[in-house]
């Protein structure tokens, strides 16, 4: 049986988080981060970058060695990712290709995924 992909997700303002859940959470676990959550297990990182405050949080979640997903205005194109799993998203983008965009990129880790692979712990 294959396990459901989580997710977690960094959005101060949570329009997105909630995008997420609305648009793609029956085939994958959307976690909102929290730094008050209780031990959470999950596979990837996806940050929504509002600004530059915070980027110490960031720093924080993509020290990690899990595939990270870097949504942020400050660049102007989507990239693929780099040796260090890190992929970058424009949301300068419209919400259908932010949506396909992101659901591109969780399908190439899924696939990449082995299922007894340990899963990031947030403590």
């Amino acid at each position: 049986m294959k396990m459901k992909m989580k997710v977690l997700v960094y959005d101060n303002q949570i329009g997105y988080y909630k995008m997420l859940v609305d648009s793609l959470g029956k085939d994958i676990s959307f976690i909102l981060y929290d730094t008050l959550l209780p031990e959470v297990k999950f596979d990837v990182v996806t940050f929504f970058m509002g600004d530059e405050l915070e980027a110490h949080d960031m720093a924080k979640l993509s020290n990690m060695s899990l595939p990270f997903i870097l949504a942020t205005s400050k660049r102007g194109l989507d990239t693929p990712a780099d040796t260090k799993g890190i992929y970058h998203i424009d949301l300068k983008r419209t919400k259908d290709v932010l949506l396909h965009k992101i659901t591109e990129i969780l399908a190439l880790l899924e696939i990449g995924n082995d299922n007894g692979k340990a899963r990031a712990v947030l403590t």
